[in-house]
């Protein structure tokens, strides 16, 4: 498709067949909609006057209720293919009916029936149209291509309405109902062309439709509706375009009948007015309602209509009563009209179509079934008699009508509002629907307590202990019965358990069953426990109850004769253990030192932390880990400056940051100050932002926020993920800030989208390009993260993992949702980014934002290089290192120069800088690399050897 043409009608690749097959349907669905309307409108204005029409409401309320439920029943039993072919083949037999009916008989009843029918036929024709465009459009198309592809029935209102006069000379009024046959038939013909062209949109089969909801059904009760606050909504907005359309159309031909009161005049004014009207609906549709909604959102469409009414009912209430009315009244009552009609069709039925995308697939065709075929007619019926009393008691005009139009304009505005901040909830609920996890067990009742007292009993130790913790927590005197057959379980963990339960609890009362267990008991670490035990619950003769345990051969036995001591032995006890642990954290054997930390881990007493000292310091790096497990479990302040020290040992990384986040805030001012060091490494800092994100807190928080800027992409991304995990909130006086930092962002991922197009003719293209995708990912990530501090978190990060990782449906969803959640600043440029279109379509879009200037391949390489850390990560300038390398060109001696000159750059950006420096063999390559020879880091020491090696050989 030509691109001009995809950029003038707001399409995308790959939408042009269905875009035109659907224009095609609106436009034969259109020629019914205005041949026949015309037919009843001129036959029962020539029968009867404008203040009846009311009875036509009534009539058709009722008609069209029971049109509406045999609607629901068929779609229940019918697929949505046959139920489309047996709605059009039923207007087709009735129309040819009515056509017979008209004439052969003569009278006023005809009239009244062909415009009921009309009202009805209406009904199932917007019915069928938008069902079939939910189906085939997503949320996203459809608030770009709805209100285009309804302008099909907008360019047969221009023609068909242009034509109705010459066609009203030449056949007649009554057989323009043969024109209307003609357009159903048609119709039916694109629809089958329509299947036939894209049957995975119209023959999903109900599994499939319903394969991301989780409610449970379609049916709807109407305690179900009356409960659902949104759905409510949507059946007033339904109920007010419903009574706004018949009192403007009641005040319209109360004017026109009177300017017009020929039934042959009439049906060819009515012409040139439809003309006139589908015109501007045109214009809108296809130049300005895609573009209003993708830009505006839902709000603009809801508030068309109100907005419009108002501006013209104001007006001639205003002017009705300070003079009579006149021509300049009924060239207002016939643009109110005109303009009613376009934002319909144009702005507020592609919107109003769109409120129902939050429903599961199961509800939504349901729900829209409800408000079409049951609120529509009821509405309409209230229409009528509301019209009966103000046209037939309260004696109303048309400018007596406008002035009622207002005052329900102003209540469909408000109601406008609210709906759209359900929609928007709506959607957030739509992305975050999920089957419901068990909730934990509490004992409210005996029930509940049998069922956890019987897990007691189980096999599975799993599943035991589990039990005996609940029961510790919320029942622990009902565990006292259960002991005994507990310590005799099977499995040791079971065992274990019971005994540290019977610590924690201090029954002393069991002690006995205690020195049972441990003079029975084979397995040693079970055994330990034991000892642990008997040491909390023996008093007096405590000592010489666990001396003996002391010099056991199991380290595990010996470890919890210590631990008990230190625990409860008292002076005594303590200066026997003491020595012991002291003894063996001297030892010049590891596996002695390991075991003295493993104990004062399991003591986790604060003010045991002196022999840690050493063992942090141990020259064997299995001492230093448990050292460091030990720490943690004791959290003593003193400890943090050598176990941050620790953190930039990889192989101690994951403990030290875990004893750190066991040790709580008393860390926080040590990790600060090793943060702020000169040349601190950027893997210790990144350590640092996790550990504060785990700690969380007030003073975790403080941290995080003041170094949220933090001049290096590699650091600041675990930094806005640490203050996600601390639930950093924006207060109103930083959402500025913020949102700058967004579009910094946003600007990054435009020079990132600039660099891989100009990349695109290297030969290792992909390598360099690759990178600065997953940087362009990290920005959008980041985006979402700081729109999570402005925002509802739990919303929008759902949404970003739906558009990150979910199905198509659920990034569409996701993306409206977005729409609805930001503001219009911010719109503009995240989408480009949000969006499945393109790299070069990204490029296109940002670049009026954010212009960006072409570099090529050997320019951008450069760039890429001596770009601030702050948005360029280390990965990235490795991979451009590589290519610099490969291309061995002396033209990139430069920018590998300034990698090479600063030292403090990670270890593997220098190691690739050194072996690229190489590559390009250089007069001064010894000179520059020799300093290099004195790095802290081993490997860049030996790759500088290495190529010095090599260029001394040549």
């Amino acid at each position: 498709m030509n691109n001009a043409f995809v950029k003038l009608f707001n399409l995308e690749k790959g939408e042009g067949k269905l875009i035109t097959l659907m224009i095609l349907y609106s436009a034969a669905v259109g020629v019914p909609r205005i041949f026949t309307i015309t037919t009843a409108q001129a036959y029962f204005l020539e029968k009867f006057d404008a203040q009846s029409l009311p009875y036509v409401y009534l009539f058709a309320a009722f008609i069209n209720i029971f049109v509406g439920t045999l609607y629901l029943k068929l779609e229940q039993k019918l697929t949505f293919s046959k139920l489309l072919v047996s709605i059009s083949v039923t207007l087709i037999v009735v129309e040819g009916c009515l056509n017979v009916l008209v004439r052969s008989v003569d009278g006023r009843w005809p009239a009244l029936v062909l415009a009921i029918w009309n009202e009805a036929e209406f009904i199932l024709l917007v019915m069928i149209f938008w069902a079939l465009a939910g189906r085939v459009f997503d949320i996203r198309q459809g608030k770009r291509l709805f209100a285009l592809i309804a302008t099909g029935e907008t360019l047969t209102g221009i023609v068909g309405g242009l034509t109705i006069p010459s066609i009203v000379q030449q056949i007649g009024t009554i057989n323009l109902l043969f024109v209307s046959m003609g357009g159903l038939a048609t119709s039916l013909f694109i629809f089958f062309f329509l299947k036939k062209s894209f049957p995975e949109k119209l023959e999903k089969p109900q599994s499939a439709e319903n394969k991301f909801s989780t409610e449970e059904n379609s049916k709807l009760s109407l305690k179900q509706v009356l409960n659902d606050r949104y759905m409510l909504m949507i059946f007033t907005l339904a109920s007010c375009v419903v009574l706004v359309d018949y009192i403007v159309a009641n005040a319209f031909f109360d004017r026109v009948t009177l300017q017009y009161p020929d039934k042959d005049a009439l049906a060819s004014f009515m012409g040139v007015f439809f003309a006139v009207n589908s015109f501007l609906g045109l214009l809108v549709g296809i130049f300005l309602s895609g573009r209003l909604l993708s830009k505006f959102g839902i709000l603009l469409g809801l508030l068309s209509i109100p907005v419009t009414v108002g501006l013209h009912a104001l007006p001639v209430s205003v002017l009705g009563t300070v003079a009579e009315p006149g021509i300049v009244i009924f060239w207002l009552m016939v643009s109110g009209r005109i303009f009613f009609r376009t934002c319909y069709y144009s702005l507020n039925k592609p919107t109003v179509s769109l409120l129902y995308q939050p429903f599961s697939a199961n509800q939504r065709g349901r729900v829209q079934g409800i408000a079409d075929s049951v609120v529509n007619p009821v509405a309409t019926g209230v229409a009528g008699l509301l019209l009966l009393f103000l046209n037939k008691v309260l004696n109303f005009n048309a400018v007596q009508l406008c002035m009622v139009l207002v005052v329900i304009s102003v209540f469909w505005g408000i109601t406008a509002f609210l709906t759209r901040q359900e929609y928007t909830k709506r959607l957030a609920k739509a992305l975050a629907r999920r089957a419901l996890n068990m909730e934990s067990l509490t004992f409210h009742d005996s029930s509940s307590l049998a069922i956890v007292e019987n897990a007691l009993k189980s096999s599975n130790a799993h599943e035991v202990i589990y039990a005996i913790g609940m029961l510790e927590e919320e029942h622990p005197d009902s565990l006292d019965q259960y002991f005994e057959d507990l310590l005799n379980h099977t499995e040791p963990q079971v065992r274990q358990e019971t005994l540290n339960c019977i610590e924690r609890l201090h029954r002393e009362s069991l002690l006995n069953l205690v020195y049972h267990q441990l003079d029975q008991e084979d397995n040693s670490s079970v055994k330990a426990s034991a000892i642990r035990t008997l040491a909390a619950l023996e008093d007096e003769n405590v000592l010489d109850a666990i001396r003996p345990y002391l010099d056991n051969r199991d380290q595990d036995v010996q470890a919890g004769a210590i631990v008990g001591l230190l625990r409860h032995g008292g002076i005594s006890g303590v200066l026997t253990a003491g020595a012991k642990l002291i003894k063996s954290a001297e030892s010049s054997l590891s596996h002695e030192k390991r075991f003295a930390a493993r104990v004062l881990g399991e003591v986790g007493i604060k003010d045991f932390y002196q022999p840690l000292i050493n063992l942090l310091d141990d020259p064997e790096l299995t001492v230093r880990k448990e050292a460091v497990l030990a720490a943690g479990k004791i959290g003593n302040p003193r400890l943090w400056p050598k176990i941050i020290k620790l953190l930039g040992v990889q192989e101690l990384r994951g403990a030290a940051m875990q004893a750190l986040v066991n040790g709580g805030e008393s860390s926080i001012g040590s990790l600060e100050a090793v943060f702020n060091e000169r040349d601190q490494s950027q893997e210790v800092q990144i350590c640092i932002v996790q550990v504060m994100g785990k700690l969380k807190g007030e003073k975790a928080l403080r941290f995080l926020r003041k170094n949220i800027e933090f001049p290096n992409e590699d650091v600041r991304h675990p930094l806005l993920t640490a203050l996600k995990n601390c639930q950093y909130r924006c207060p109103p006086e930083e959402v500025g800030f913020l949102k700058k930092m967004i579009f910094s962002e946003v600007e990054d991922a435009a020079w990132a989208i600039a660099a891989i197009n100009d990349l695109a003719s290297n030969d290792f293209k992909d390598l360099v390009s690759n990178a600065l995708r997953q940087e362009i990912e990290k920005n959008r990530e980041r985006i979402f993260l700081l729109l999570s501090f402005l925002y509802d978190a739990q919303t929008i990060l759902q949404a970003w993992q739906h558009i990150k990782n979910g199905t198509r449906e659920k990034r569409t969803y996701a993306l409206e949702l977005i729409d609805n959640l930001i503001p219009q600043d911010l719109k503009q440029v995240l989408f480009p980014l949000l969006e499945e279109i393109t790299i070069e379509e990204s490029y296109i879009r940002l670049s009026t934002k954010f212009p960006q200037e072409l570099l090529g391949s050997v320019g951008r390489l450069k760039e890429i290089i001596e770009r601030s850390e702050q948005w360029t990560t280390s990965w990235a300038k490795n991979c451009a290192l590589y290519l610099m390398g490969k291309s061995a060109a002396l033209e990139f001696y430069d920018s590998i120069l300034t990698i090479l000159n600063n030292p403090s750059h990670s270890p593997l950006l220098l190691e690739t800088a050194v072996w690229a420096f190489g590559q390009l063999n250089p007069d001064d390559l010894i000179e520059t690399l020799t300093p290099l020879l004195n790095h802290d880091t081993q490997q860049v020491r030996e790759i500088v050897q290495i190529t010095i090696d090599q260029y001394e050989k040549i």
